[in-house]
């Protein structure tokens, strides 16, 4: 789920690392989980695929957002230890020159709601080597409260919706020449 870095009170988040927040569902890791996956399932494929490692998080488990280890940022010291490991990249890999490459076009937004269901989507652009999810509470009176989170490739995020919260909610597509305009703004209460 959709965290801010401020809600990860344990420690400083760095881009080597992913937040997964529990809060809704009151579902994380736990003391003693430490080192353990962080899964995810290749919605065309349907192939579960390890994105990260438990890292730390509070020990009120499920409480605020877990960090975990992101694993592609490993890729090349795993692959020295480990050499079964396969890494699997969507699509063709994007060679990018901050010179040369243009700054990827700005993604199209849809949000769908389903009783306490809601699903996040958008188009991929081209060039783009990711996607940022930003949000920021609705009753917010400036942008200190904007928080991001990189999703890297993926085009679609769903979970489950508590109500309590309105949050304002767009994408951003990047690459090395940087970051697109936002896509259209959203509503979501989560």
């Amino acid at each position: 789920d959709l965290v801010r870095n401020g809600v990860v009170n344990s420690g400083e988040v760095f881009d080597s690392m992913i937040c997964a927040d529990g809060t809704l569902t009151g579902r994380d890791s736990c003391v003693g989980d430490s080192g353990g996956p962080l899964v995810i399932q290749d919605e065309q494929t349907g192939e579960v695929l390890q994105v990260g490692t438990v890292s730390f998080g509070s020990y009120s488990c499920g409480s605020t957002a877990g960090v975990y280890s992101r694993t592609s940022a490993f890729e090349d010291f795993i692959s020295q230890y480990v050499q079964e490991a396969h890494f699997q990249t969507s699509g063709t890999p994007i060679v990018c020159d901050p010179e040369t490459s243009a700054v990827p076009t700005a993604p199209s937004l849809s949000i769908a709601v389903s009783q306490d269901q809601g699903e996040l989507q958008w188009n991929s652009v081209a060039n783009a080597e990711g996607y940022k999810v930003l949000y920021l509470p609705l009753n917010s009176s400036d942008l200190s409260n904007l928080g991001s989170v990189d999703v890297q490739q993926q085009t679609r995020l769903s979970g489950y919706l508590s109500g309590t919260q309105p949050y304002y909610i767009a994408v951003q597509a990047y690459n090395c020449a940087g970051d697109s305009a936002f896509s259209n703004i959203g509503l979501v209460w989560f």
